[in-house]
């Protein structure tokens, strides 16, 4: 029987070593050797992260990247503590939707996102709200911020883009906001009084001066690295 007893626990601790070594990947990238004078830094901005229930593998994604690009240790730290802030911003602005699971990281990374392209805090806030007063749900919330994302990653402003987004959605809900986006592909560089002018201009409902020459998208984060703009609800940028 010990004999026995011994070649079971051989067996299982042979069964448990893969699973072990997957339990201790994620925590791999934040002891790095190049981040020992900022792990102080991460390992309480993941710590508070995991305290208020907020996606730590967004903050471990954004320190693989840094890495990954060989950005110095207190930029990739600083980068980790913005993006921190806006998940914490950005829950706060959701919680009226009582969302749980999936529902709830999908919206939070839309309005990540939304706030990296750098919409104002106070933009996305009254967005929310007001999709809430028109009786949107938590996916009209959604799209509407993942329009202000991808718009800013055209190359529009984030105040531009949110401001435009309210705009079309006052006057038209989620199907004004569809038509903004798709209309704004066409702002060309040249437009009278800006691209940004421009696409005020189609949130209100105004023709601007559209046309051929979309601007190419633009990163708005260092490190920074594109999202998916809470459709999958992976990590932010």
């Amino acid at each position: 029987m010990p004999r026995l007893a011994r070649c079971l626990a051989v067996i299982a601790l042979v069964l448990a070593g893969p699973a072990a070594a997957s339990a201790q990947a994620p925590g791999q990238v934040e002891a790095d050797a190049r981040l020992a004078s900022v792990r102080p830094r991460l390992d309480a901005a993941l710590e508070a992260a995991r305290q208020e229930q907020l996606p730590m593998e967004w903050l471990r994604d954004k320190i693989a990247e840094g890495l990954s690009k060989g950005v110095p240790a207190p930029r990739i730290a600083g980068a980790v503590e913005v993006v921190l802030g806006r998940m914490r911003t950005s829950d706060a602005m959701i919680r009226s939707f009582r969302l749980r699971g999936a529902a709830r990281r999908r919206l939070l990374r839309a309005s990540v996102d939304a706030l990296s392209a750098g919409a104002p805090a106070e933009g996305v806030e009254r967005l929310i709200r007001h999709v809430r007063t028109r009786g949107g749900d938590a996916a009209a919330a959604r799209r509407a911020l993942v329009t202000v994302a991808e718009l800013g990653e055209r190359g529009f402003s984030g105040a531009a883009a949110v401001e435009s987004v309210a705009e079309a959605h006052r006057r038209g809900g989620g199907q004004a906001v569809a038509e903004l986006a798709r209309r704004a592909r066409g702002i060309r560089d040249d437009a009278p009084g800006g691209r940004d002018r421009a696409l005020r201009g189609l949130g209100r409902g105004v023709g601007g001066h559209v046309g051929s020459g979309a601007r190419r998208g633009r990163g708005v984060d260092a490190p920074g690295g594109r999202g998916d703009h809470g459709r999958r609800g992976g990590g932010p940028r």
